[in-house]
């Protein structure tokens, strides 16, 4: 059901510091491209980076942005609430070690193993679509409400709607027979979907709840394909390709 998911985790000075120790960046009061860390393919993490920023109201905020791949964090497994929590905490552990996982304070699913929220700043949910003719698809689709950079690939990465109260969507040629369907679902955009209106964390099991990507995927087919109706985009079709797919949240803060 989900590709890939990032967690915007708010984390101490302490840990700021052991981060950047530990990995060689720049310690400073602002924002530093080069404090960013890339991974090879058979790692579940795809990239973090750690900032900071001095606001005037809040005070000095300590920034870490992970972004994980959900197949390979969770390949072994079915993706629940708890293999969730237990997977995250060990691909942590792993990664950054007990001694900054000792002083990183939001982290804390050990001590709080009922706690079921989370604030996911995006998630990408995703079905694929199987068709006789992926292109004869994708030519049809180009006369609906679709932009070019939708559906085509070379933009997948880079493509994304300004505001995070909107969803991004896209289709994609997968094969000459399957077409990707991904919805990038940012953080203001999830809770209004999921129907979470406090200012809090969202729900986990709503999350990782395949007829909620479902309904998201569909309601997105029918905005940019009205007033008509594509055969291959039909809501059985949607359904078993989300079967095909892993779904994952991106942006997770805890």
């Amino acid at each position: 059901m989900i590709r890939n998911f990032e967690m915007m985790n708010y984390i101490n000075e302490p840990a700021y510091r052991k981060i950047c120790e530990k990995y060689g960046f720049d310690f400073s009061e602002s924002n530093i491209p080069a404090n960013r860390k890339y991974f090879n393919d058979n790692s579940p993490f795809i990239q973090f980076s750690v900032f900071n920023i001095v606001y005037r109201d809040l005070g000095h905020i300590w920034f870490f942005p992970v972004i994980l791949n959900a197949p390979r964090l969770f390949s072994a497994c079915e993706i629940t609430q708890d293999n969730f929590r237990t997977l995250l905490l060990k691909a942590y552990k792993n990664e950054f070690g007990t001694e900054i996982m000792d002083v990183f304070p939001n982290f804390d699913y050990e001590r709080r193993p009922g706690a079921k929220a989370v604030t996911f700043a995006a998630v990408e949910y995703v079905s694929y679509v199987n068709t006789e003719n992926a292109d004869s698809l994708i030519e049809r689709l180009s006369g609906c409400n679709f932009s070019h950079e939708q559906l085509n690939p070379d933009y997948f990465n880079t493509y994304k709607l300004k505001s995070n109260a909107y969803i991004t969507f896209t289709i994609n040629k997968i094969s000459n027979t399957k077409v990707r369907l991904c919805a990038k679902v940012a953080s203001t955009a999830l809770k209004k979907t999921l129907g979470q209106k406090n200012l809090g964390g969202t729900d986990i099991d709503k999350v990782l709840n395949k007829e909620n990507a479902f309904k998201i995927l569909n309601k997105q087919v029918i905005k940019h394909t009205k007033p008509i109706t594509i055969d291959e985009l039909s809501e059985q079709a949607i359904w078993e390709g989300i079967d095909s797919a892993t779904m994952c949240p991106i942006n997770i803060i805890i």
